[in-house]
């Protein structure tokens, strides 16, 4: 599906094509098995459209789990989302959403290195040094400039290494971030109980 890739070429149409490719043989009779990297429902909006559309047409579709950069990054960075919590966004969507978030629990922001990206490049470098520095300046009115934060890329074959940088948060664009590094801000302080709460659940 890469070649369907181009510069100046918005990634929403390459989607279009992604889907109609896969679609095609399925139109012509063919049992078609599609396989990608990662879990095939995250951040994979034509594997998504390929199995509604062929549902919808009347073809049997199914999506199995897989592995996806987020899982990886619990256990390569050792974190266990069930400790605090863990908040997930895409970058682009955190920031022009403003989305709302706790900084006594986890943050995950996927896909720093493009945000506000239509399009396709093919450096591996970030794509967009300007929504970084948006990124990070947002993040900095929540999170003391020394916070430590990890940009994570995961190992895309199973003979690499996944590539962690640890960083301060006033210091983030020092770091090398390709264009698919994922962020991993963890917790500033510990979340104190509801104490009435902790009487109904019969806690004390």
């Amino acid at each position: 599906m890469h070649d369907l890739y181009a510069v100046e070429k918005e990634r929403t149409q390459t989607y279009e094509e992604m889907v109609e490719r896969v679609l095609k043989p399925v139109r012509e009779g063919s049992e078609v098995c599609f396989v990608s990297y990662g879990h095939p429902g995250v951040f994979a909006q034509p594997m998504h459209e390929a199995v509604r559309r062929a549902r919808a047409e009347g073809y049997q579709a199914t999506m199995l789990p897989a592995i996806s950069a987020e899982d990886c990054l619990f256990a390569d960075l050792g974190v266990d989302p069930g400790n605090a919590g863990c908040q997930s966004f895409e970058a682009t969507d955190f920031l022009v959403y403003a989305r709302t978030f706790d900084t006594r629990s986890a943050l995950v922001l996927w896909q720093i290195g493009v945000i506000a990206e239509k399009g396709f490049k093919k450096q591996f470098d970030a794509w967009s040094l300007a929504g970084l520095e948006v990124l990070r300046d947002r993040l900095l009115e929540f999170y003391p400039a020394s916070h430590e934060v990890q940009i994570y890329d995961a190992a895309q074959y199973v003979c690499c290494d996944p590539v962690i940088a640890r960083v301060d948060l006033g210091r983030m664009l020092e770091a090398k971030i390709g264009a698919l590094s994922t962020l991993y801000v963890p917790p500033t302080a510990t979340a104190q109980p509801d104490r009435e709460m902790v009487r109904k659940l019969g806690l004390a």
